[in-house]
């Protein structure tokens, strides 16, 4: 196992242990029948944050194989990086308007959450963005030859 890999499937492995271990506290305290505000607070967020983490995780992942398995032309992967910033764009704004609702609520978890996952998706979408200007540059190169 590539020492890569191993360190994904620890931090995988300690995300969902993590989830876990939150999801059986709360099934606790709904068994020995504490169901408070706060519980179902707690509750929701799990939820949301489990949704929406899947749905980031689904879509790096089924990225980074379109990549992997394919063995594309510079035009094909320029498009590909074009399509990628775009859904970065699109979350970073879906993720400001999360932290903008949070922010007028006054919800100080849900401000961590939003500002972490707006930071993640920003370096992720200048990663693409530096993967792009690479590309073209080198396809410029290619054509001055």
């Amino acid at each position: 196992m590539k020492k890569r890999e191993l360190i994904g499937n620890f931090l995988i492995g300690g995300c969902i242990g993590k989830t876990l271990m939150e999801f059986s506290g709360i099934i606790t305290e709904i068994v020995i029948e504490q169901i408070n505000k706060d519980m179902i607070s707690r509750l929701l967020s799990l939820i949301i944050i489990y949704v929406i983490g899947g749905i980031c995780y689904t879509v790096a992942k089924v990225s980074v194989r379109k990549i992997e398995k394919k063995d594309m032309t510079s035009k094909n992967r320029q498009k590909l990086l074009k399509t990628q910033m775009l859904i970065t764009a699109s979350s970073i704004l879906v993720f400001s308007a999360f932290l903008v609702m949070y922010i007028i609520q006054n919800n100080y978890v849900g401000i961590i959450i939003a500002l972490s996952f707006s930071a993640v998706f920003s370096f992720w979408g200048y990663a693409f963005l530096l993967s792009y200007i690479n590309l073209k540059n080198n396809m410029a190169m290619i054509k001055k030859n």
